[in-house]
This record gives structure tokens, sequence and C-alpha cells, in this order.
């Protein structure tokens, strides 16, 4: 009896893979063709339906062709095998060519075993390697895997037995059971209804391409094992002797790591400087030879604006890092990115309230300065909402492209068709806002009915570097938010007008024209940059005109222009 070198569990004779990891038995060959080419798993399908394929360690052999595992996209689990159908399974190449894997019921247990090596060489090769802690691939074709605080449940429905289930109650109702020609009567009723159920289940999951996730909190999970069942809150997942262990671990891992949280203190805040009401100095530089005057009320404004640069930072910093550990893939992105937004943007939403209070503003409270601020500076949001909508216009394609086909298929069989119609009518700001408070609302319902290519597509979408510099904008925009809410209250604060702002930009544009008066443009200029600032063309002006001094580079600096 040979064992598994990863994970030591007995393998059977002839294997080339291990049932409970995956990992190939590289020592045993099951065939070898003629071109002398070491092939691990061949499947042929049944039922005349498919075409021959095999695994090999580096690629896929489909038919009469070879396709490296680089060239591939990773492999959908479609549907189980049923004894009515074959198991189904996609991937598409790198020319857009749909490979479709076909696979019996017998196979079943093999193939899903493979398949879990086939996708981890496929992601390793993309270099998008899954950061879960443990994968567990039932032979069902759900899947289920565990991060860090979280699980995904890919869950693929199987056979059905209700079918059987509900002639016996029936026939024994009427007496009409037993291991005469009656129950052999009754008996193969439920077998042809459980069949057509099966049937309907596989159309149900081929419409869909495969599974899609489901993310759930390690806090919100009621998991555990029910005979050869992975229970977990409302699925029941197959998972046979060969994966009770690894469903072990997988318990104790979620337990350990609740009480380990439990036990962790509260995380510690962004800053814990408590921030006093800021009072203006005047600011003098030398500019040339002439004096460049910074009034207290721009240096109020200025300092508000360099330290809420830092604390945004900060935040951010911290938001990447939640967003590298718990966003791998399109329903993590939808599930957890408007929780990660918030919770960094909160801290900063926080300071502005202590500084209205501090300088005697008592009407502002958290919820209502949150919401004036997000509905001026949202980009984040709008790059999510914009996802949403994608999202519902995909799900709405689906719901008409199977709408003819649906109508043909008997009722009795069900399936997950009826899906929710777009957010039509619904803010998309309140969409956001009842993701961040974890409400499962329809564009996370959406998100997981649309297949998993669809997925990817939209996912494949995301930049994450530009989202994240338009959250930072977002973060330290709220200074801005609070400037004008001092300014509205009363306090004696810089605040530049659009009109003057406009007025200013064309005086800019005139300085370079000849005829303006050469004599006055050094004075103008100093005008102009007390009156903005933070207008970068006004410096690069005075240093083609006048050239570059260390003054300069001191009042750049002062205003956070050298960064």
């Amino acid at each position: 009896m040979a064992f598994c070198t990863n994970c030591g569990s007995k393998l059977d004779d002839n294997s080339a893979f291990c049932t409970v990891c995956g990992t190939a038995v590289k020592n045993d060959v099951v065939n070898q063709p003629q071109q002398s080419q070491v092939v691990y798993e061949e499947f042929v399908p049944t039922l005349g339906m498919g075409r021959k394929f095999a695994f090999k360690e580096k690629s896929l052999v489909y038919s009469d062709k070879e396709y490296e595992y680089a060239k591939l996209k990773p492999i959908t689990l479609i549907t189980a095998p049923t004894f009515a159908s074959n198991g189904v399974a996609q991937t598409t190449s790198e020319d857009g060519e749909l490979l479709t894997l076909a696979f019996s019921r017998k196979d079943n247990a093999r193939f899903n075993s493979v398949l879990s090596y086939a996708n981890e060489q496929i992601n390793a090769e993309h270099g998008n390697v899954k950061k879960y802690k443990f994968v567990l691939q039932s032979p069902s074709g759900s899947k289920v895997e565990v991060y860090s605080d979280y699980l995904i449940v890919y869950y693929i429905k199987g056979e059905t037995t209700k079918g059987s289930e509900s002639v016996n109650k029936i026939s024994k109702g009427f007496g009409l059971n037993g291991n005469g020609l009656t129950g052999k009567i009754t008996g193969g009723l439920g077998k042809a209804i459980d069949s057509i159920g099966s049937l309907g289940t596989g159309i149900n999951n081929t419409f869909k391409c495969g599974a899609t996730g489901d993310i759930i909190m390690f806090a919100d999970l009621n998991v555990n094992i029910s005979g050869d069942n992975l229970i977990i809150n409302e699925y029941s997942i197959p998972i046979g002797q060969q994966n009770l262990n690894l469903a072990k671990e997988i318990i104790d891992y979620i337990d350990n790591t609740l009480k380990s949280a439990n036990e962790k203190t509260e995380i510690p805040p962004i800053t814990s400087e408590v921030w006093e009401p800021i009072v203006g100095k005047i600011k003098e530089f030398n500019f040339y030879g002439k004096s460049l005057r910074i009034p207290e009320n721009l240096d109020v404004f200025n300092s508000y604006r360099s330290k809420f640069k830092q604390i945004s930072q900060k935040c951010l910093e911290r938001a990447r890092s939640e967003y590298d550990l718990k966003i791998n893939d399109f329903i993590s992105f939808m599930e957890f990115f408007p929780k990660i937004y918030a919770d960094n943007l909160s801290p900063i939403i926080q300071k502005a309230v202590d500084v209205l209070v501090a300088n005697g503003n008592w009407t502002v409270t958290f919820d209502s300065f949150y919401e004036q601020h997000t509905s001026e500076f949202h980009l984040g949001i709008d790059d999510y909402n914009a996802m949403t909508e994608s999202v519902n216009l995909t799900v709405a394609n689906n719901q008409r492209s199977v709408a003819g086909v649906m109508s043909h298929v008997p009722t009795m069989v069900g399936g997950g068709f009826g899906f929710k119609g777009a957010l039509k009518g619904v803010a998309m700001a309140t969409t956001f806002n009842a993701v961040t408070q974890g409400i499962s609302n329809a564009a996370i319902k959406n998100a997981r009915n649309i297949t998993p290519p669809q997925q990817a597509e939209l996912y494949g979408r995301i930049k994450v570097d530009i989202l994240l510099k338009r959250v930072f904008l977002d973060y330290w925009n709220v200074y801005i938010s609070l400037v004008c809410t001092l300014k509205n209250s009363g306090s004696d604060i810089w605040w530049q007008t659009r009109d003057a702002d406009q007025q200013y930009k064309n005086i800019f544009q005139n300085l370079s024209n000849p005829n303006f008066p050469q004599d006055k443009v050094l004075d103008t200029l100093i005008e102009l940059i007390v009156t903005n600032p933070y207008s970068p063309e006004y410096y690069e002006f005075a240093i083609s005109r006048f050239g570059q001094s260390e003054d300069i580079t001191k009042i750049k600096e002062y205003f956070g222009l050298t960064e």
C-alpha cells in the first residue's frame, strides 16, 4: 500500500492522484500514449456525450489537442454527475476556445481530486495564488475555501431524492409498499421523478455556469459534521470519509480563530493625539526679493489640510492591508470593499467631529457629518456603484438568455432562475451604505447570480492602485468638509469661491501676455499665490520667469506641494 507524500493518506493501487489533497503521484503511470507522453488522469465520458480528455502534470489534453495550463483559465465545475447525466466542467483557452469536460458518475471523486490540482497549476501560472488556509473539494462538486476570518462556500446542488421520498410516503398511505411488483413499480416511479429533478438541477447549474461563492464570516458560522456531511449554516456538503480529517481541521481552525479574536484587545485607533483648536499665525517668505505674507486664516486652513493628509495616509495603508488580505475575487470585492472603505473613513470623520466640538460647534454629529461628506466626496463609492450597475446589467442579460429555454423545463424541477430585478429606483448611496452595515442586499445577491466567467471578467476591470488613489482623495477631502462647516459656523478660515478662482485663472493667463506691465508681474504673482497657493502652475511660471530658488522650495514645502 502506497501513501501520499503530501498528506500521508493511503493511495489506491494505480492511483495517479491523492483523492484527499489532489497531489500527483508522479511515479505511477496511468496511461502511456504512443507519443511517450505521461498522462496522469484520463477521462472518457459516458452516455455518448463529450470528448475524451486527460490531465497531465503541466497541461490538459482535450481530444487530440494539448493545452498548457499557462494558456487556460481556471476550470469551473458546472454540475456534478448523476445516474442520468454526466458531470460537466468548463474552461477557456487564451484563444477564446471553450473546452467542455464531461465525466461520468463513477469518475466523480477522481475528477474532483485532479480538478483541485489543475486549478492550482493554472492559478500559479497566472500569478493568481489564492491565500486560503484550507480548501475542501466535495465529491458533489461543491467547494469550501477557508481564509483568515471567513470562508467561501461554492455550493452545487447534487442529486435529489425528494421524488422517491414523496412516492414512498404516498404509497405507504395506500398500503402499496413492499418487495413485490407493486413495491418495484412505486420504487421505479420515485427514481424516475428523482431523475427529472436531478436533470433539472443539472440544467440550473449549467446555465449558471457553476457555483458562485457565498461569503460567511466566522462569527456568523454554524459549522459541524453530521455523518459524511459538513454542515455550514444552511449548506449540507458531502465530504466522504476521505475528507473527514480535513473537515475536522477546518472546524478546529475556525474555533481557535474565534477564540483568539475574543481574547484580543480592541484595535488601536489610527491616532490617539488630541487635536486642540488651531490658532493661525502670520507666515512670511522671501519671494525673489519681495515679501510673500500668509494670513492667519490661510495658515489655519493649511494646518488642517496637512493634518488630515497624514491621518488619511495612515487610514489608506490600513485599508490596503485589509484589501490585500480579504479580497481575492469578485464576490469578496463586492462583499468586503464597502466595509473596508467605511471602516477606514470613520476615524477621519471622527477627527473632524472632534475638531468641530472643540471649536464650539455642538450640533454636528458623526452620522450627520458622515452623510454630508459622502454626499460631496464619493469617488470610491462611485467605482463600487459602477460595478454594481454592471452586475445588474449582466443579470438582466442572463435572464433574457435563459427565459426561452426555461419555458420548456417542467416546473417540478425547480431551479434558480427567479432572479430579482436590478436595483432600479434604489439610491446607489443607500445600496453602498447597506453593504457597509452588513446588510445582505440586492447588489451582493445579484453578484452571486452571475456566472464565474462573468465574475472573473468584471473583477479583471478593477485597477486596485487607481481605485485606492480615489479612495485616498475621499479620505483626505474630509478636511474640505470640515473647513466648509467651520466657515459656515462663522470661523475665520480661508476659503476660495469658484468665482474668485476663475477670476484669478484669467489673470494668470494674461501674465504671459507681452503687453502685461512687466513691473507688475511679481506683485501679481504674489497675489495669485496668496489667493490660491495650491496651483502648481503658479510656481512653475515663477521658476521659468525668475529662476529656481530655495525660497520657492520652502513655500512649496509649507503648502505640501513637494511630494
